[in-house]
């Protein structure tokens, strides 16, 4: 199996409040190995892919568009990030965690109303499912690779 390392730093005088971000990788069977730096942001991560965002931190808990489920072993079995909103239900980038994951468990219509970029990752990574608005306003932008045996 292949074993990616990757490091991730905040630019110098910038600060998370300023913009909404975020950026993944995930991959059918290789180890993507993350170190993150510095405050601001959130990383939900498994052994194939990762996600990582800004964030707001309240004494309650950490807020923003990246919501985890955690596995028993102290990783995550599932992720969602949501950025942008639905009219109905009324849900939105900054909705908590259980809003979220209740919203969007199981399938659920291809037609929602709102502008939003969706990813949603399951069974430990086995799965991942990429969702922009019907008109693309929220952006949401991926690539796919080509590597031979894959």
């Amino acid at each position: 199996m292949s074993e990616f390392n990757i490091s991730f730093r905040w630019l110098e005088n910038w600060s998370s409040s300023e913009e909404n971000f975020f950026v993944g990788a995930w991959h059918p069977s290789a180890l993507l190995n993350v170190k993150v730096m510095g405050d601001g942001f959130k990383k939900i991560s498994g052994n194939n892919w990762f996600i990582i965002s800004n964030c707001l931190n309240n004494s309650a808990e950490t807020i923003g568009p990246l919501h985890g489920e955690p596995n028993q072993s102290g990783g995550y079995s599932k992720a969602i990030l949501f950025s942008g909103y639905l009219l109905e239900p009324s849900l939105h980038t900054f909705s908590t965690s259980a809003q979220i994951f209740n919203y969007f468990n199981g399938n659920k219509p291809l037609d929602y109303n709102g502008v939003f970029s969706l990813i949603k990752i399951e069974d430990s990574g086995k799965r991942i499912e990429i969702r922009s608005d019907a008109f693309g306003i929220s952006p949401l932008y991926y690539r796919i690779y080509k590597v031979s045996g894959v």
